[in-house]
C-alpha cells in the first residue's frame, strides 16, 4: 500500500517516470498542485517523473485549473481559488493567449436551469490532462507504470461526438471491487481505484471527485475486449 513505502523524493535517484519510463528528474503532485489551496492542510500525492511530463505539462495544468474551478457551482474552495490566484495567474503576461483562446471562445449556456458562460477546450489536452491524473494514481497505487491506453469521461467538461455513457457503466458496474484512494483533502480531490484482469493483461477502473462536485472517470485498458475484476 503507498502508505507503508518510504518517501518518493528520498528515494528519486533510483525511479523512473510514472507515465514514460525514463530516469526520474522531479516529483509530480497527482492531481496537481495548483488545484489545491497555497498551504492546503493534506498531505499530497507524490510520483517520480520526468521533465517532459512534468514541468513540460505545466502550462496545460494552469489552464485546466482555471476550466475545473470555473465548472464548479457549489465548492466554496474552488470558488476562492478561482477568485484568487487562478485569476492572477490568467493575468499575467505570459497568459495572454489563453486569455485570448478565452475571450474568443465564450458564450452563452445554461447549467442546471441558470445562466452561465461556456468555453471551448482544446480535446487533446481535455484526455491529456485526465490521462495525466489517472496514470499517477495508477502508479501511487501499484507502484508500476501503466503502459495501456487510457479513456475518461467528466461530469462538466465534454467534447461534440463522444459518448460517455458506456464509460460511466462500466465504472458503476464494478464500483464492488474498488479501492478507497489515499486521503489529500476531501474539498479537493477523492478517489477510488479498482484494478481489473483483461484478456490479454491487466487494466484499471478510476473513479475521481474534483472539489466533490466533478465527477471523472477513466479506464485503462491493455485490450479493446472487457475486463474482469482481480
Amino acid at each position: 500500500m503507498p502508505g507503508s513505502r518510504p518517501s518518493i523524493r528520498k528515494r528519486l535517484p533510483t525511479l523512473t517516470c510514472y507515465w514514460c519510463g525514463a530516469q526520474a528528474t522531479s516529483v509530480e503532485h497527482v492531481p496537481p498542485r495548483n488545484l489545491y489551496p497555497e498551504n492546503p492542510k493534506a498531505t499530497l500525492i507524490e510520483v517520480p517523473s520526468c521533465r517532459k511530463h512534468n514541468e513540460d505539462l505545466s502550462r496545460i495544468d494552469e489552464e485546466f485549473r482555471f476550466f475545473l474551478q470555473s465548472a464548479c457551482h457549489e465548492s466554496q474552495v474552488a470558488k476562492t481559488e478561482f477568485n484568487g490566484r487562478t485569476m492572477r495567474g490568467v493575468m499575467k503576461p505570459e497568459a495572454k493567449n489563453f486569455r485570448a483562446r478565452l475571450v474568443d471562445s465564450m458564450a452563452p449556456a445554461i447549467f442546471n436551469g441558470k445562466p452561465a458562460t461556456s468555453f471551448s477546450v482544446k480535446v487533446n489536452e481535455l484526455r491529456l490532462y485526465f490521462e495525466k491524473v489517472a496514470r499517477g494514481i495508477f502508479y501511487h497505487h501499484f507502484e508500476q507504470r501503466f503502459t495501456g491506453e487510457i479513456i475518461s469521461a467528466n461530469s462538466h467538461i465534454s467534447f461534440p461526438g463522444f459518448d460517455a455513457r458506456e464509460i460511466i457503466k462500466f465504472v458503476v458496474d464494478h464500483r464492488e471491487y474498488f479501492l478507497t484512494g489515499t486521503p489529500t483533502s476531501p474539498y479537493v480531490f477523492t478517489y477510488e481505484i479498482a484494478r481489473v484482469q483483461e484478456q490479454m493483461g491487466e487494466g484499471f477502473v478510476l473513479a475521481m471527485k474534483f472539489y466533490d462536485e466533478i465527477s471523472c472517470f477513466a479506464i485503462g485498458t491493455t485490450t479493446p475486449n472487457s475486463a474482469n475484476p482481480v
